[in-house]
């Protein structure tokens, strides 16, 4: 086809188009047009009742990832027996003032040697050392981890 006749066909359906829009916009149908509502009318219309809609969850004892079954375990309270022991969790250990300065690793010992202020006494000791109840758990560039009875914290570098 000829380029002129396609432009022309397709000017005319765009014409078509137009005209079935501008038709529709300035000339509309009665029967669906209706008068705007005002926010109380809507309201009053739309009030009905709220009825609950309760389901019932069925527990599946299939595993759908994994497909297998699972059979559900079924919970048993047991009744504390004799008088409540007591929480030894509850007492805080007190740390003394620690502060970390740092390590130096030698090439003859495999454990590096950490430098410590306890208490403000600078203190050297190894990977794996005791003092006064505070043992050097590990060792970083940053950081030194230390454990006092069964807590372990970590102090960072000055």
């Amino acid at each position: 086809m000829n380029k002129s006749r396609i432009n022309k066909i397709l000017i005319v359906a765009l014409a078509l188009i137009w005209s079935f829009v501008g038709y529709s916009f300035f000339w509309p149908n009665n029967a669906t047009m209706q008068p705007l509502k005002t926010s109380n009318e809507f309201i009053q219309e739309n009030e009905l009742p709220f009825e609950k809609n309760p389901f019932v969850l069925v527990i599946l004892n299939r595993d759908p990832y994994l497909n297998s079954r699972v059979m559900p375990i079924k919970k048993t309270e047991n009744m504390p027996k004799g008088r409540p022991k007591s929480d030894s969790k509850n007492i805080k250990t007190v740390w003394p003032n620690i502060a970390y300065f740092g390590f130096v690793k030698s090439n003859d010992q495999s454990a590096p040697l950490v430098l410590l202020t306890i208490n403000n006494k600078l203190k050297r000791l190894r990977q794996g050392e005791k003092f006064e109840k505070i043992l050097v758990k590990k060792v970083f560039r940053d950081s030194v981890h230390i454990q006092l009875g069964k807590e372990v914290k970590s102090f960072v570098k000055n």
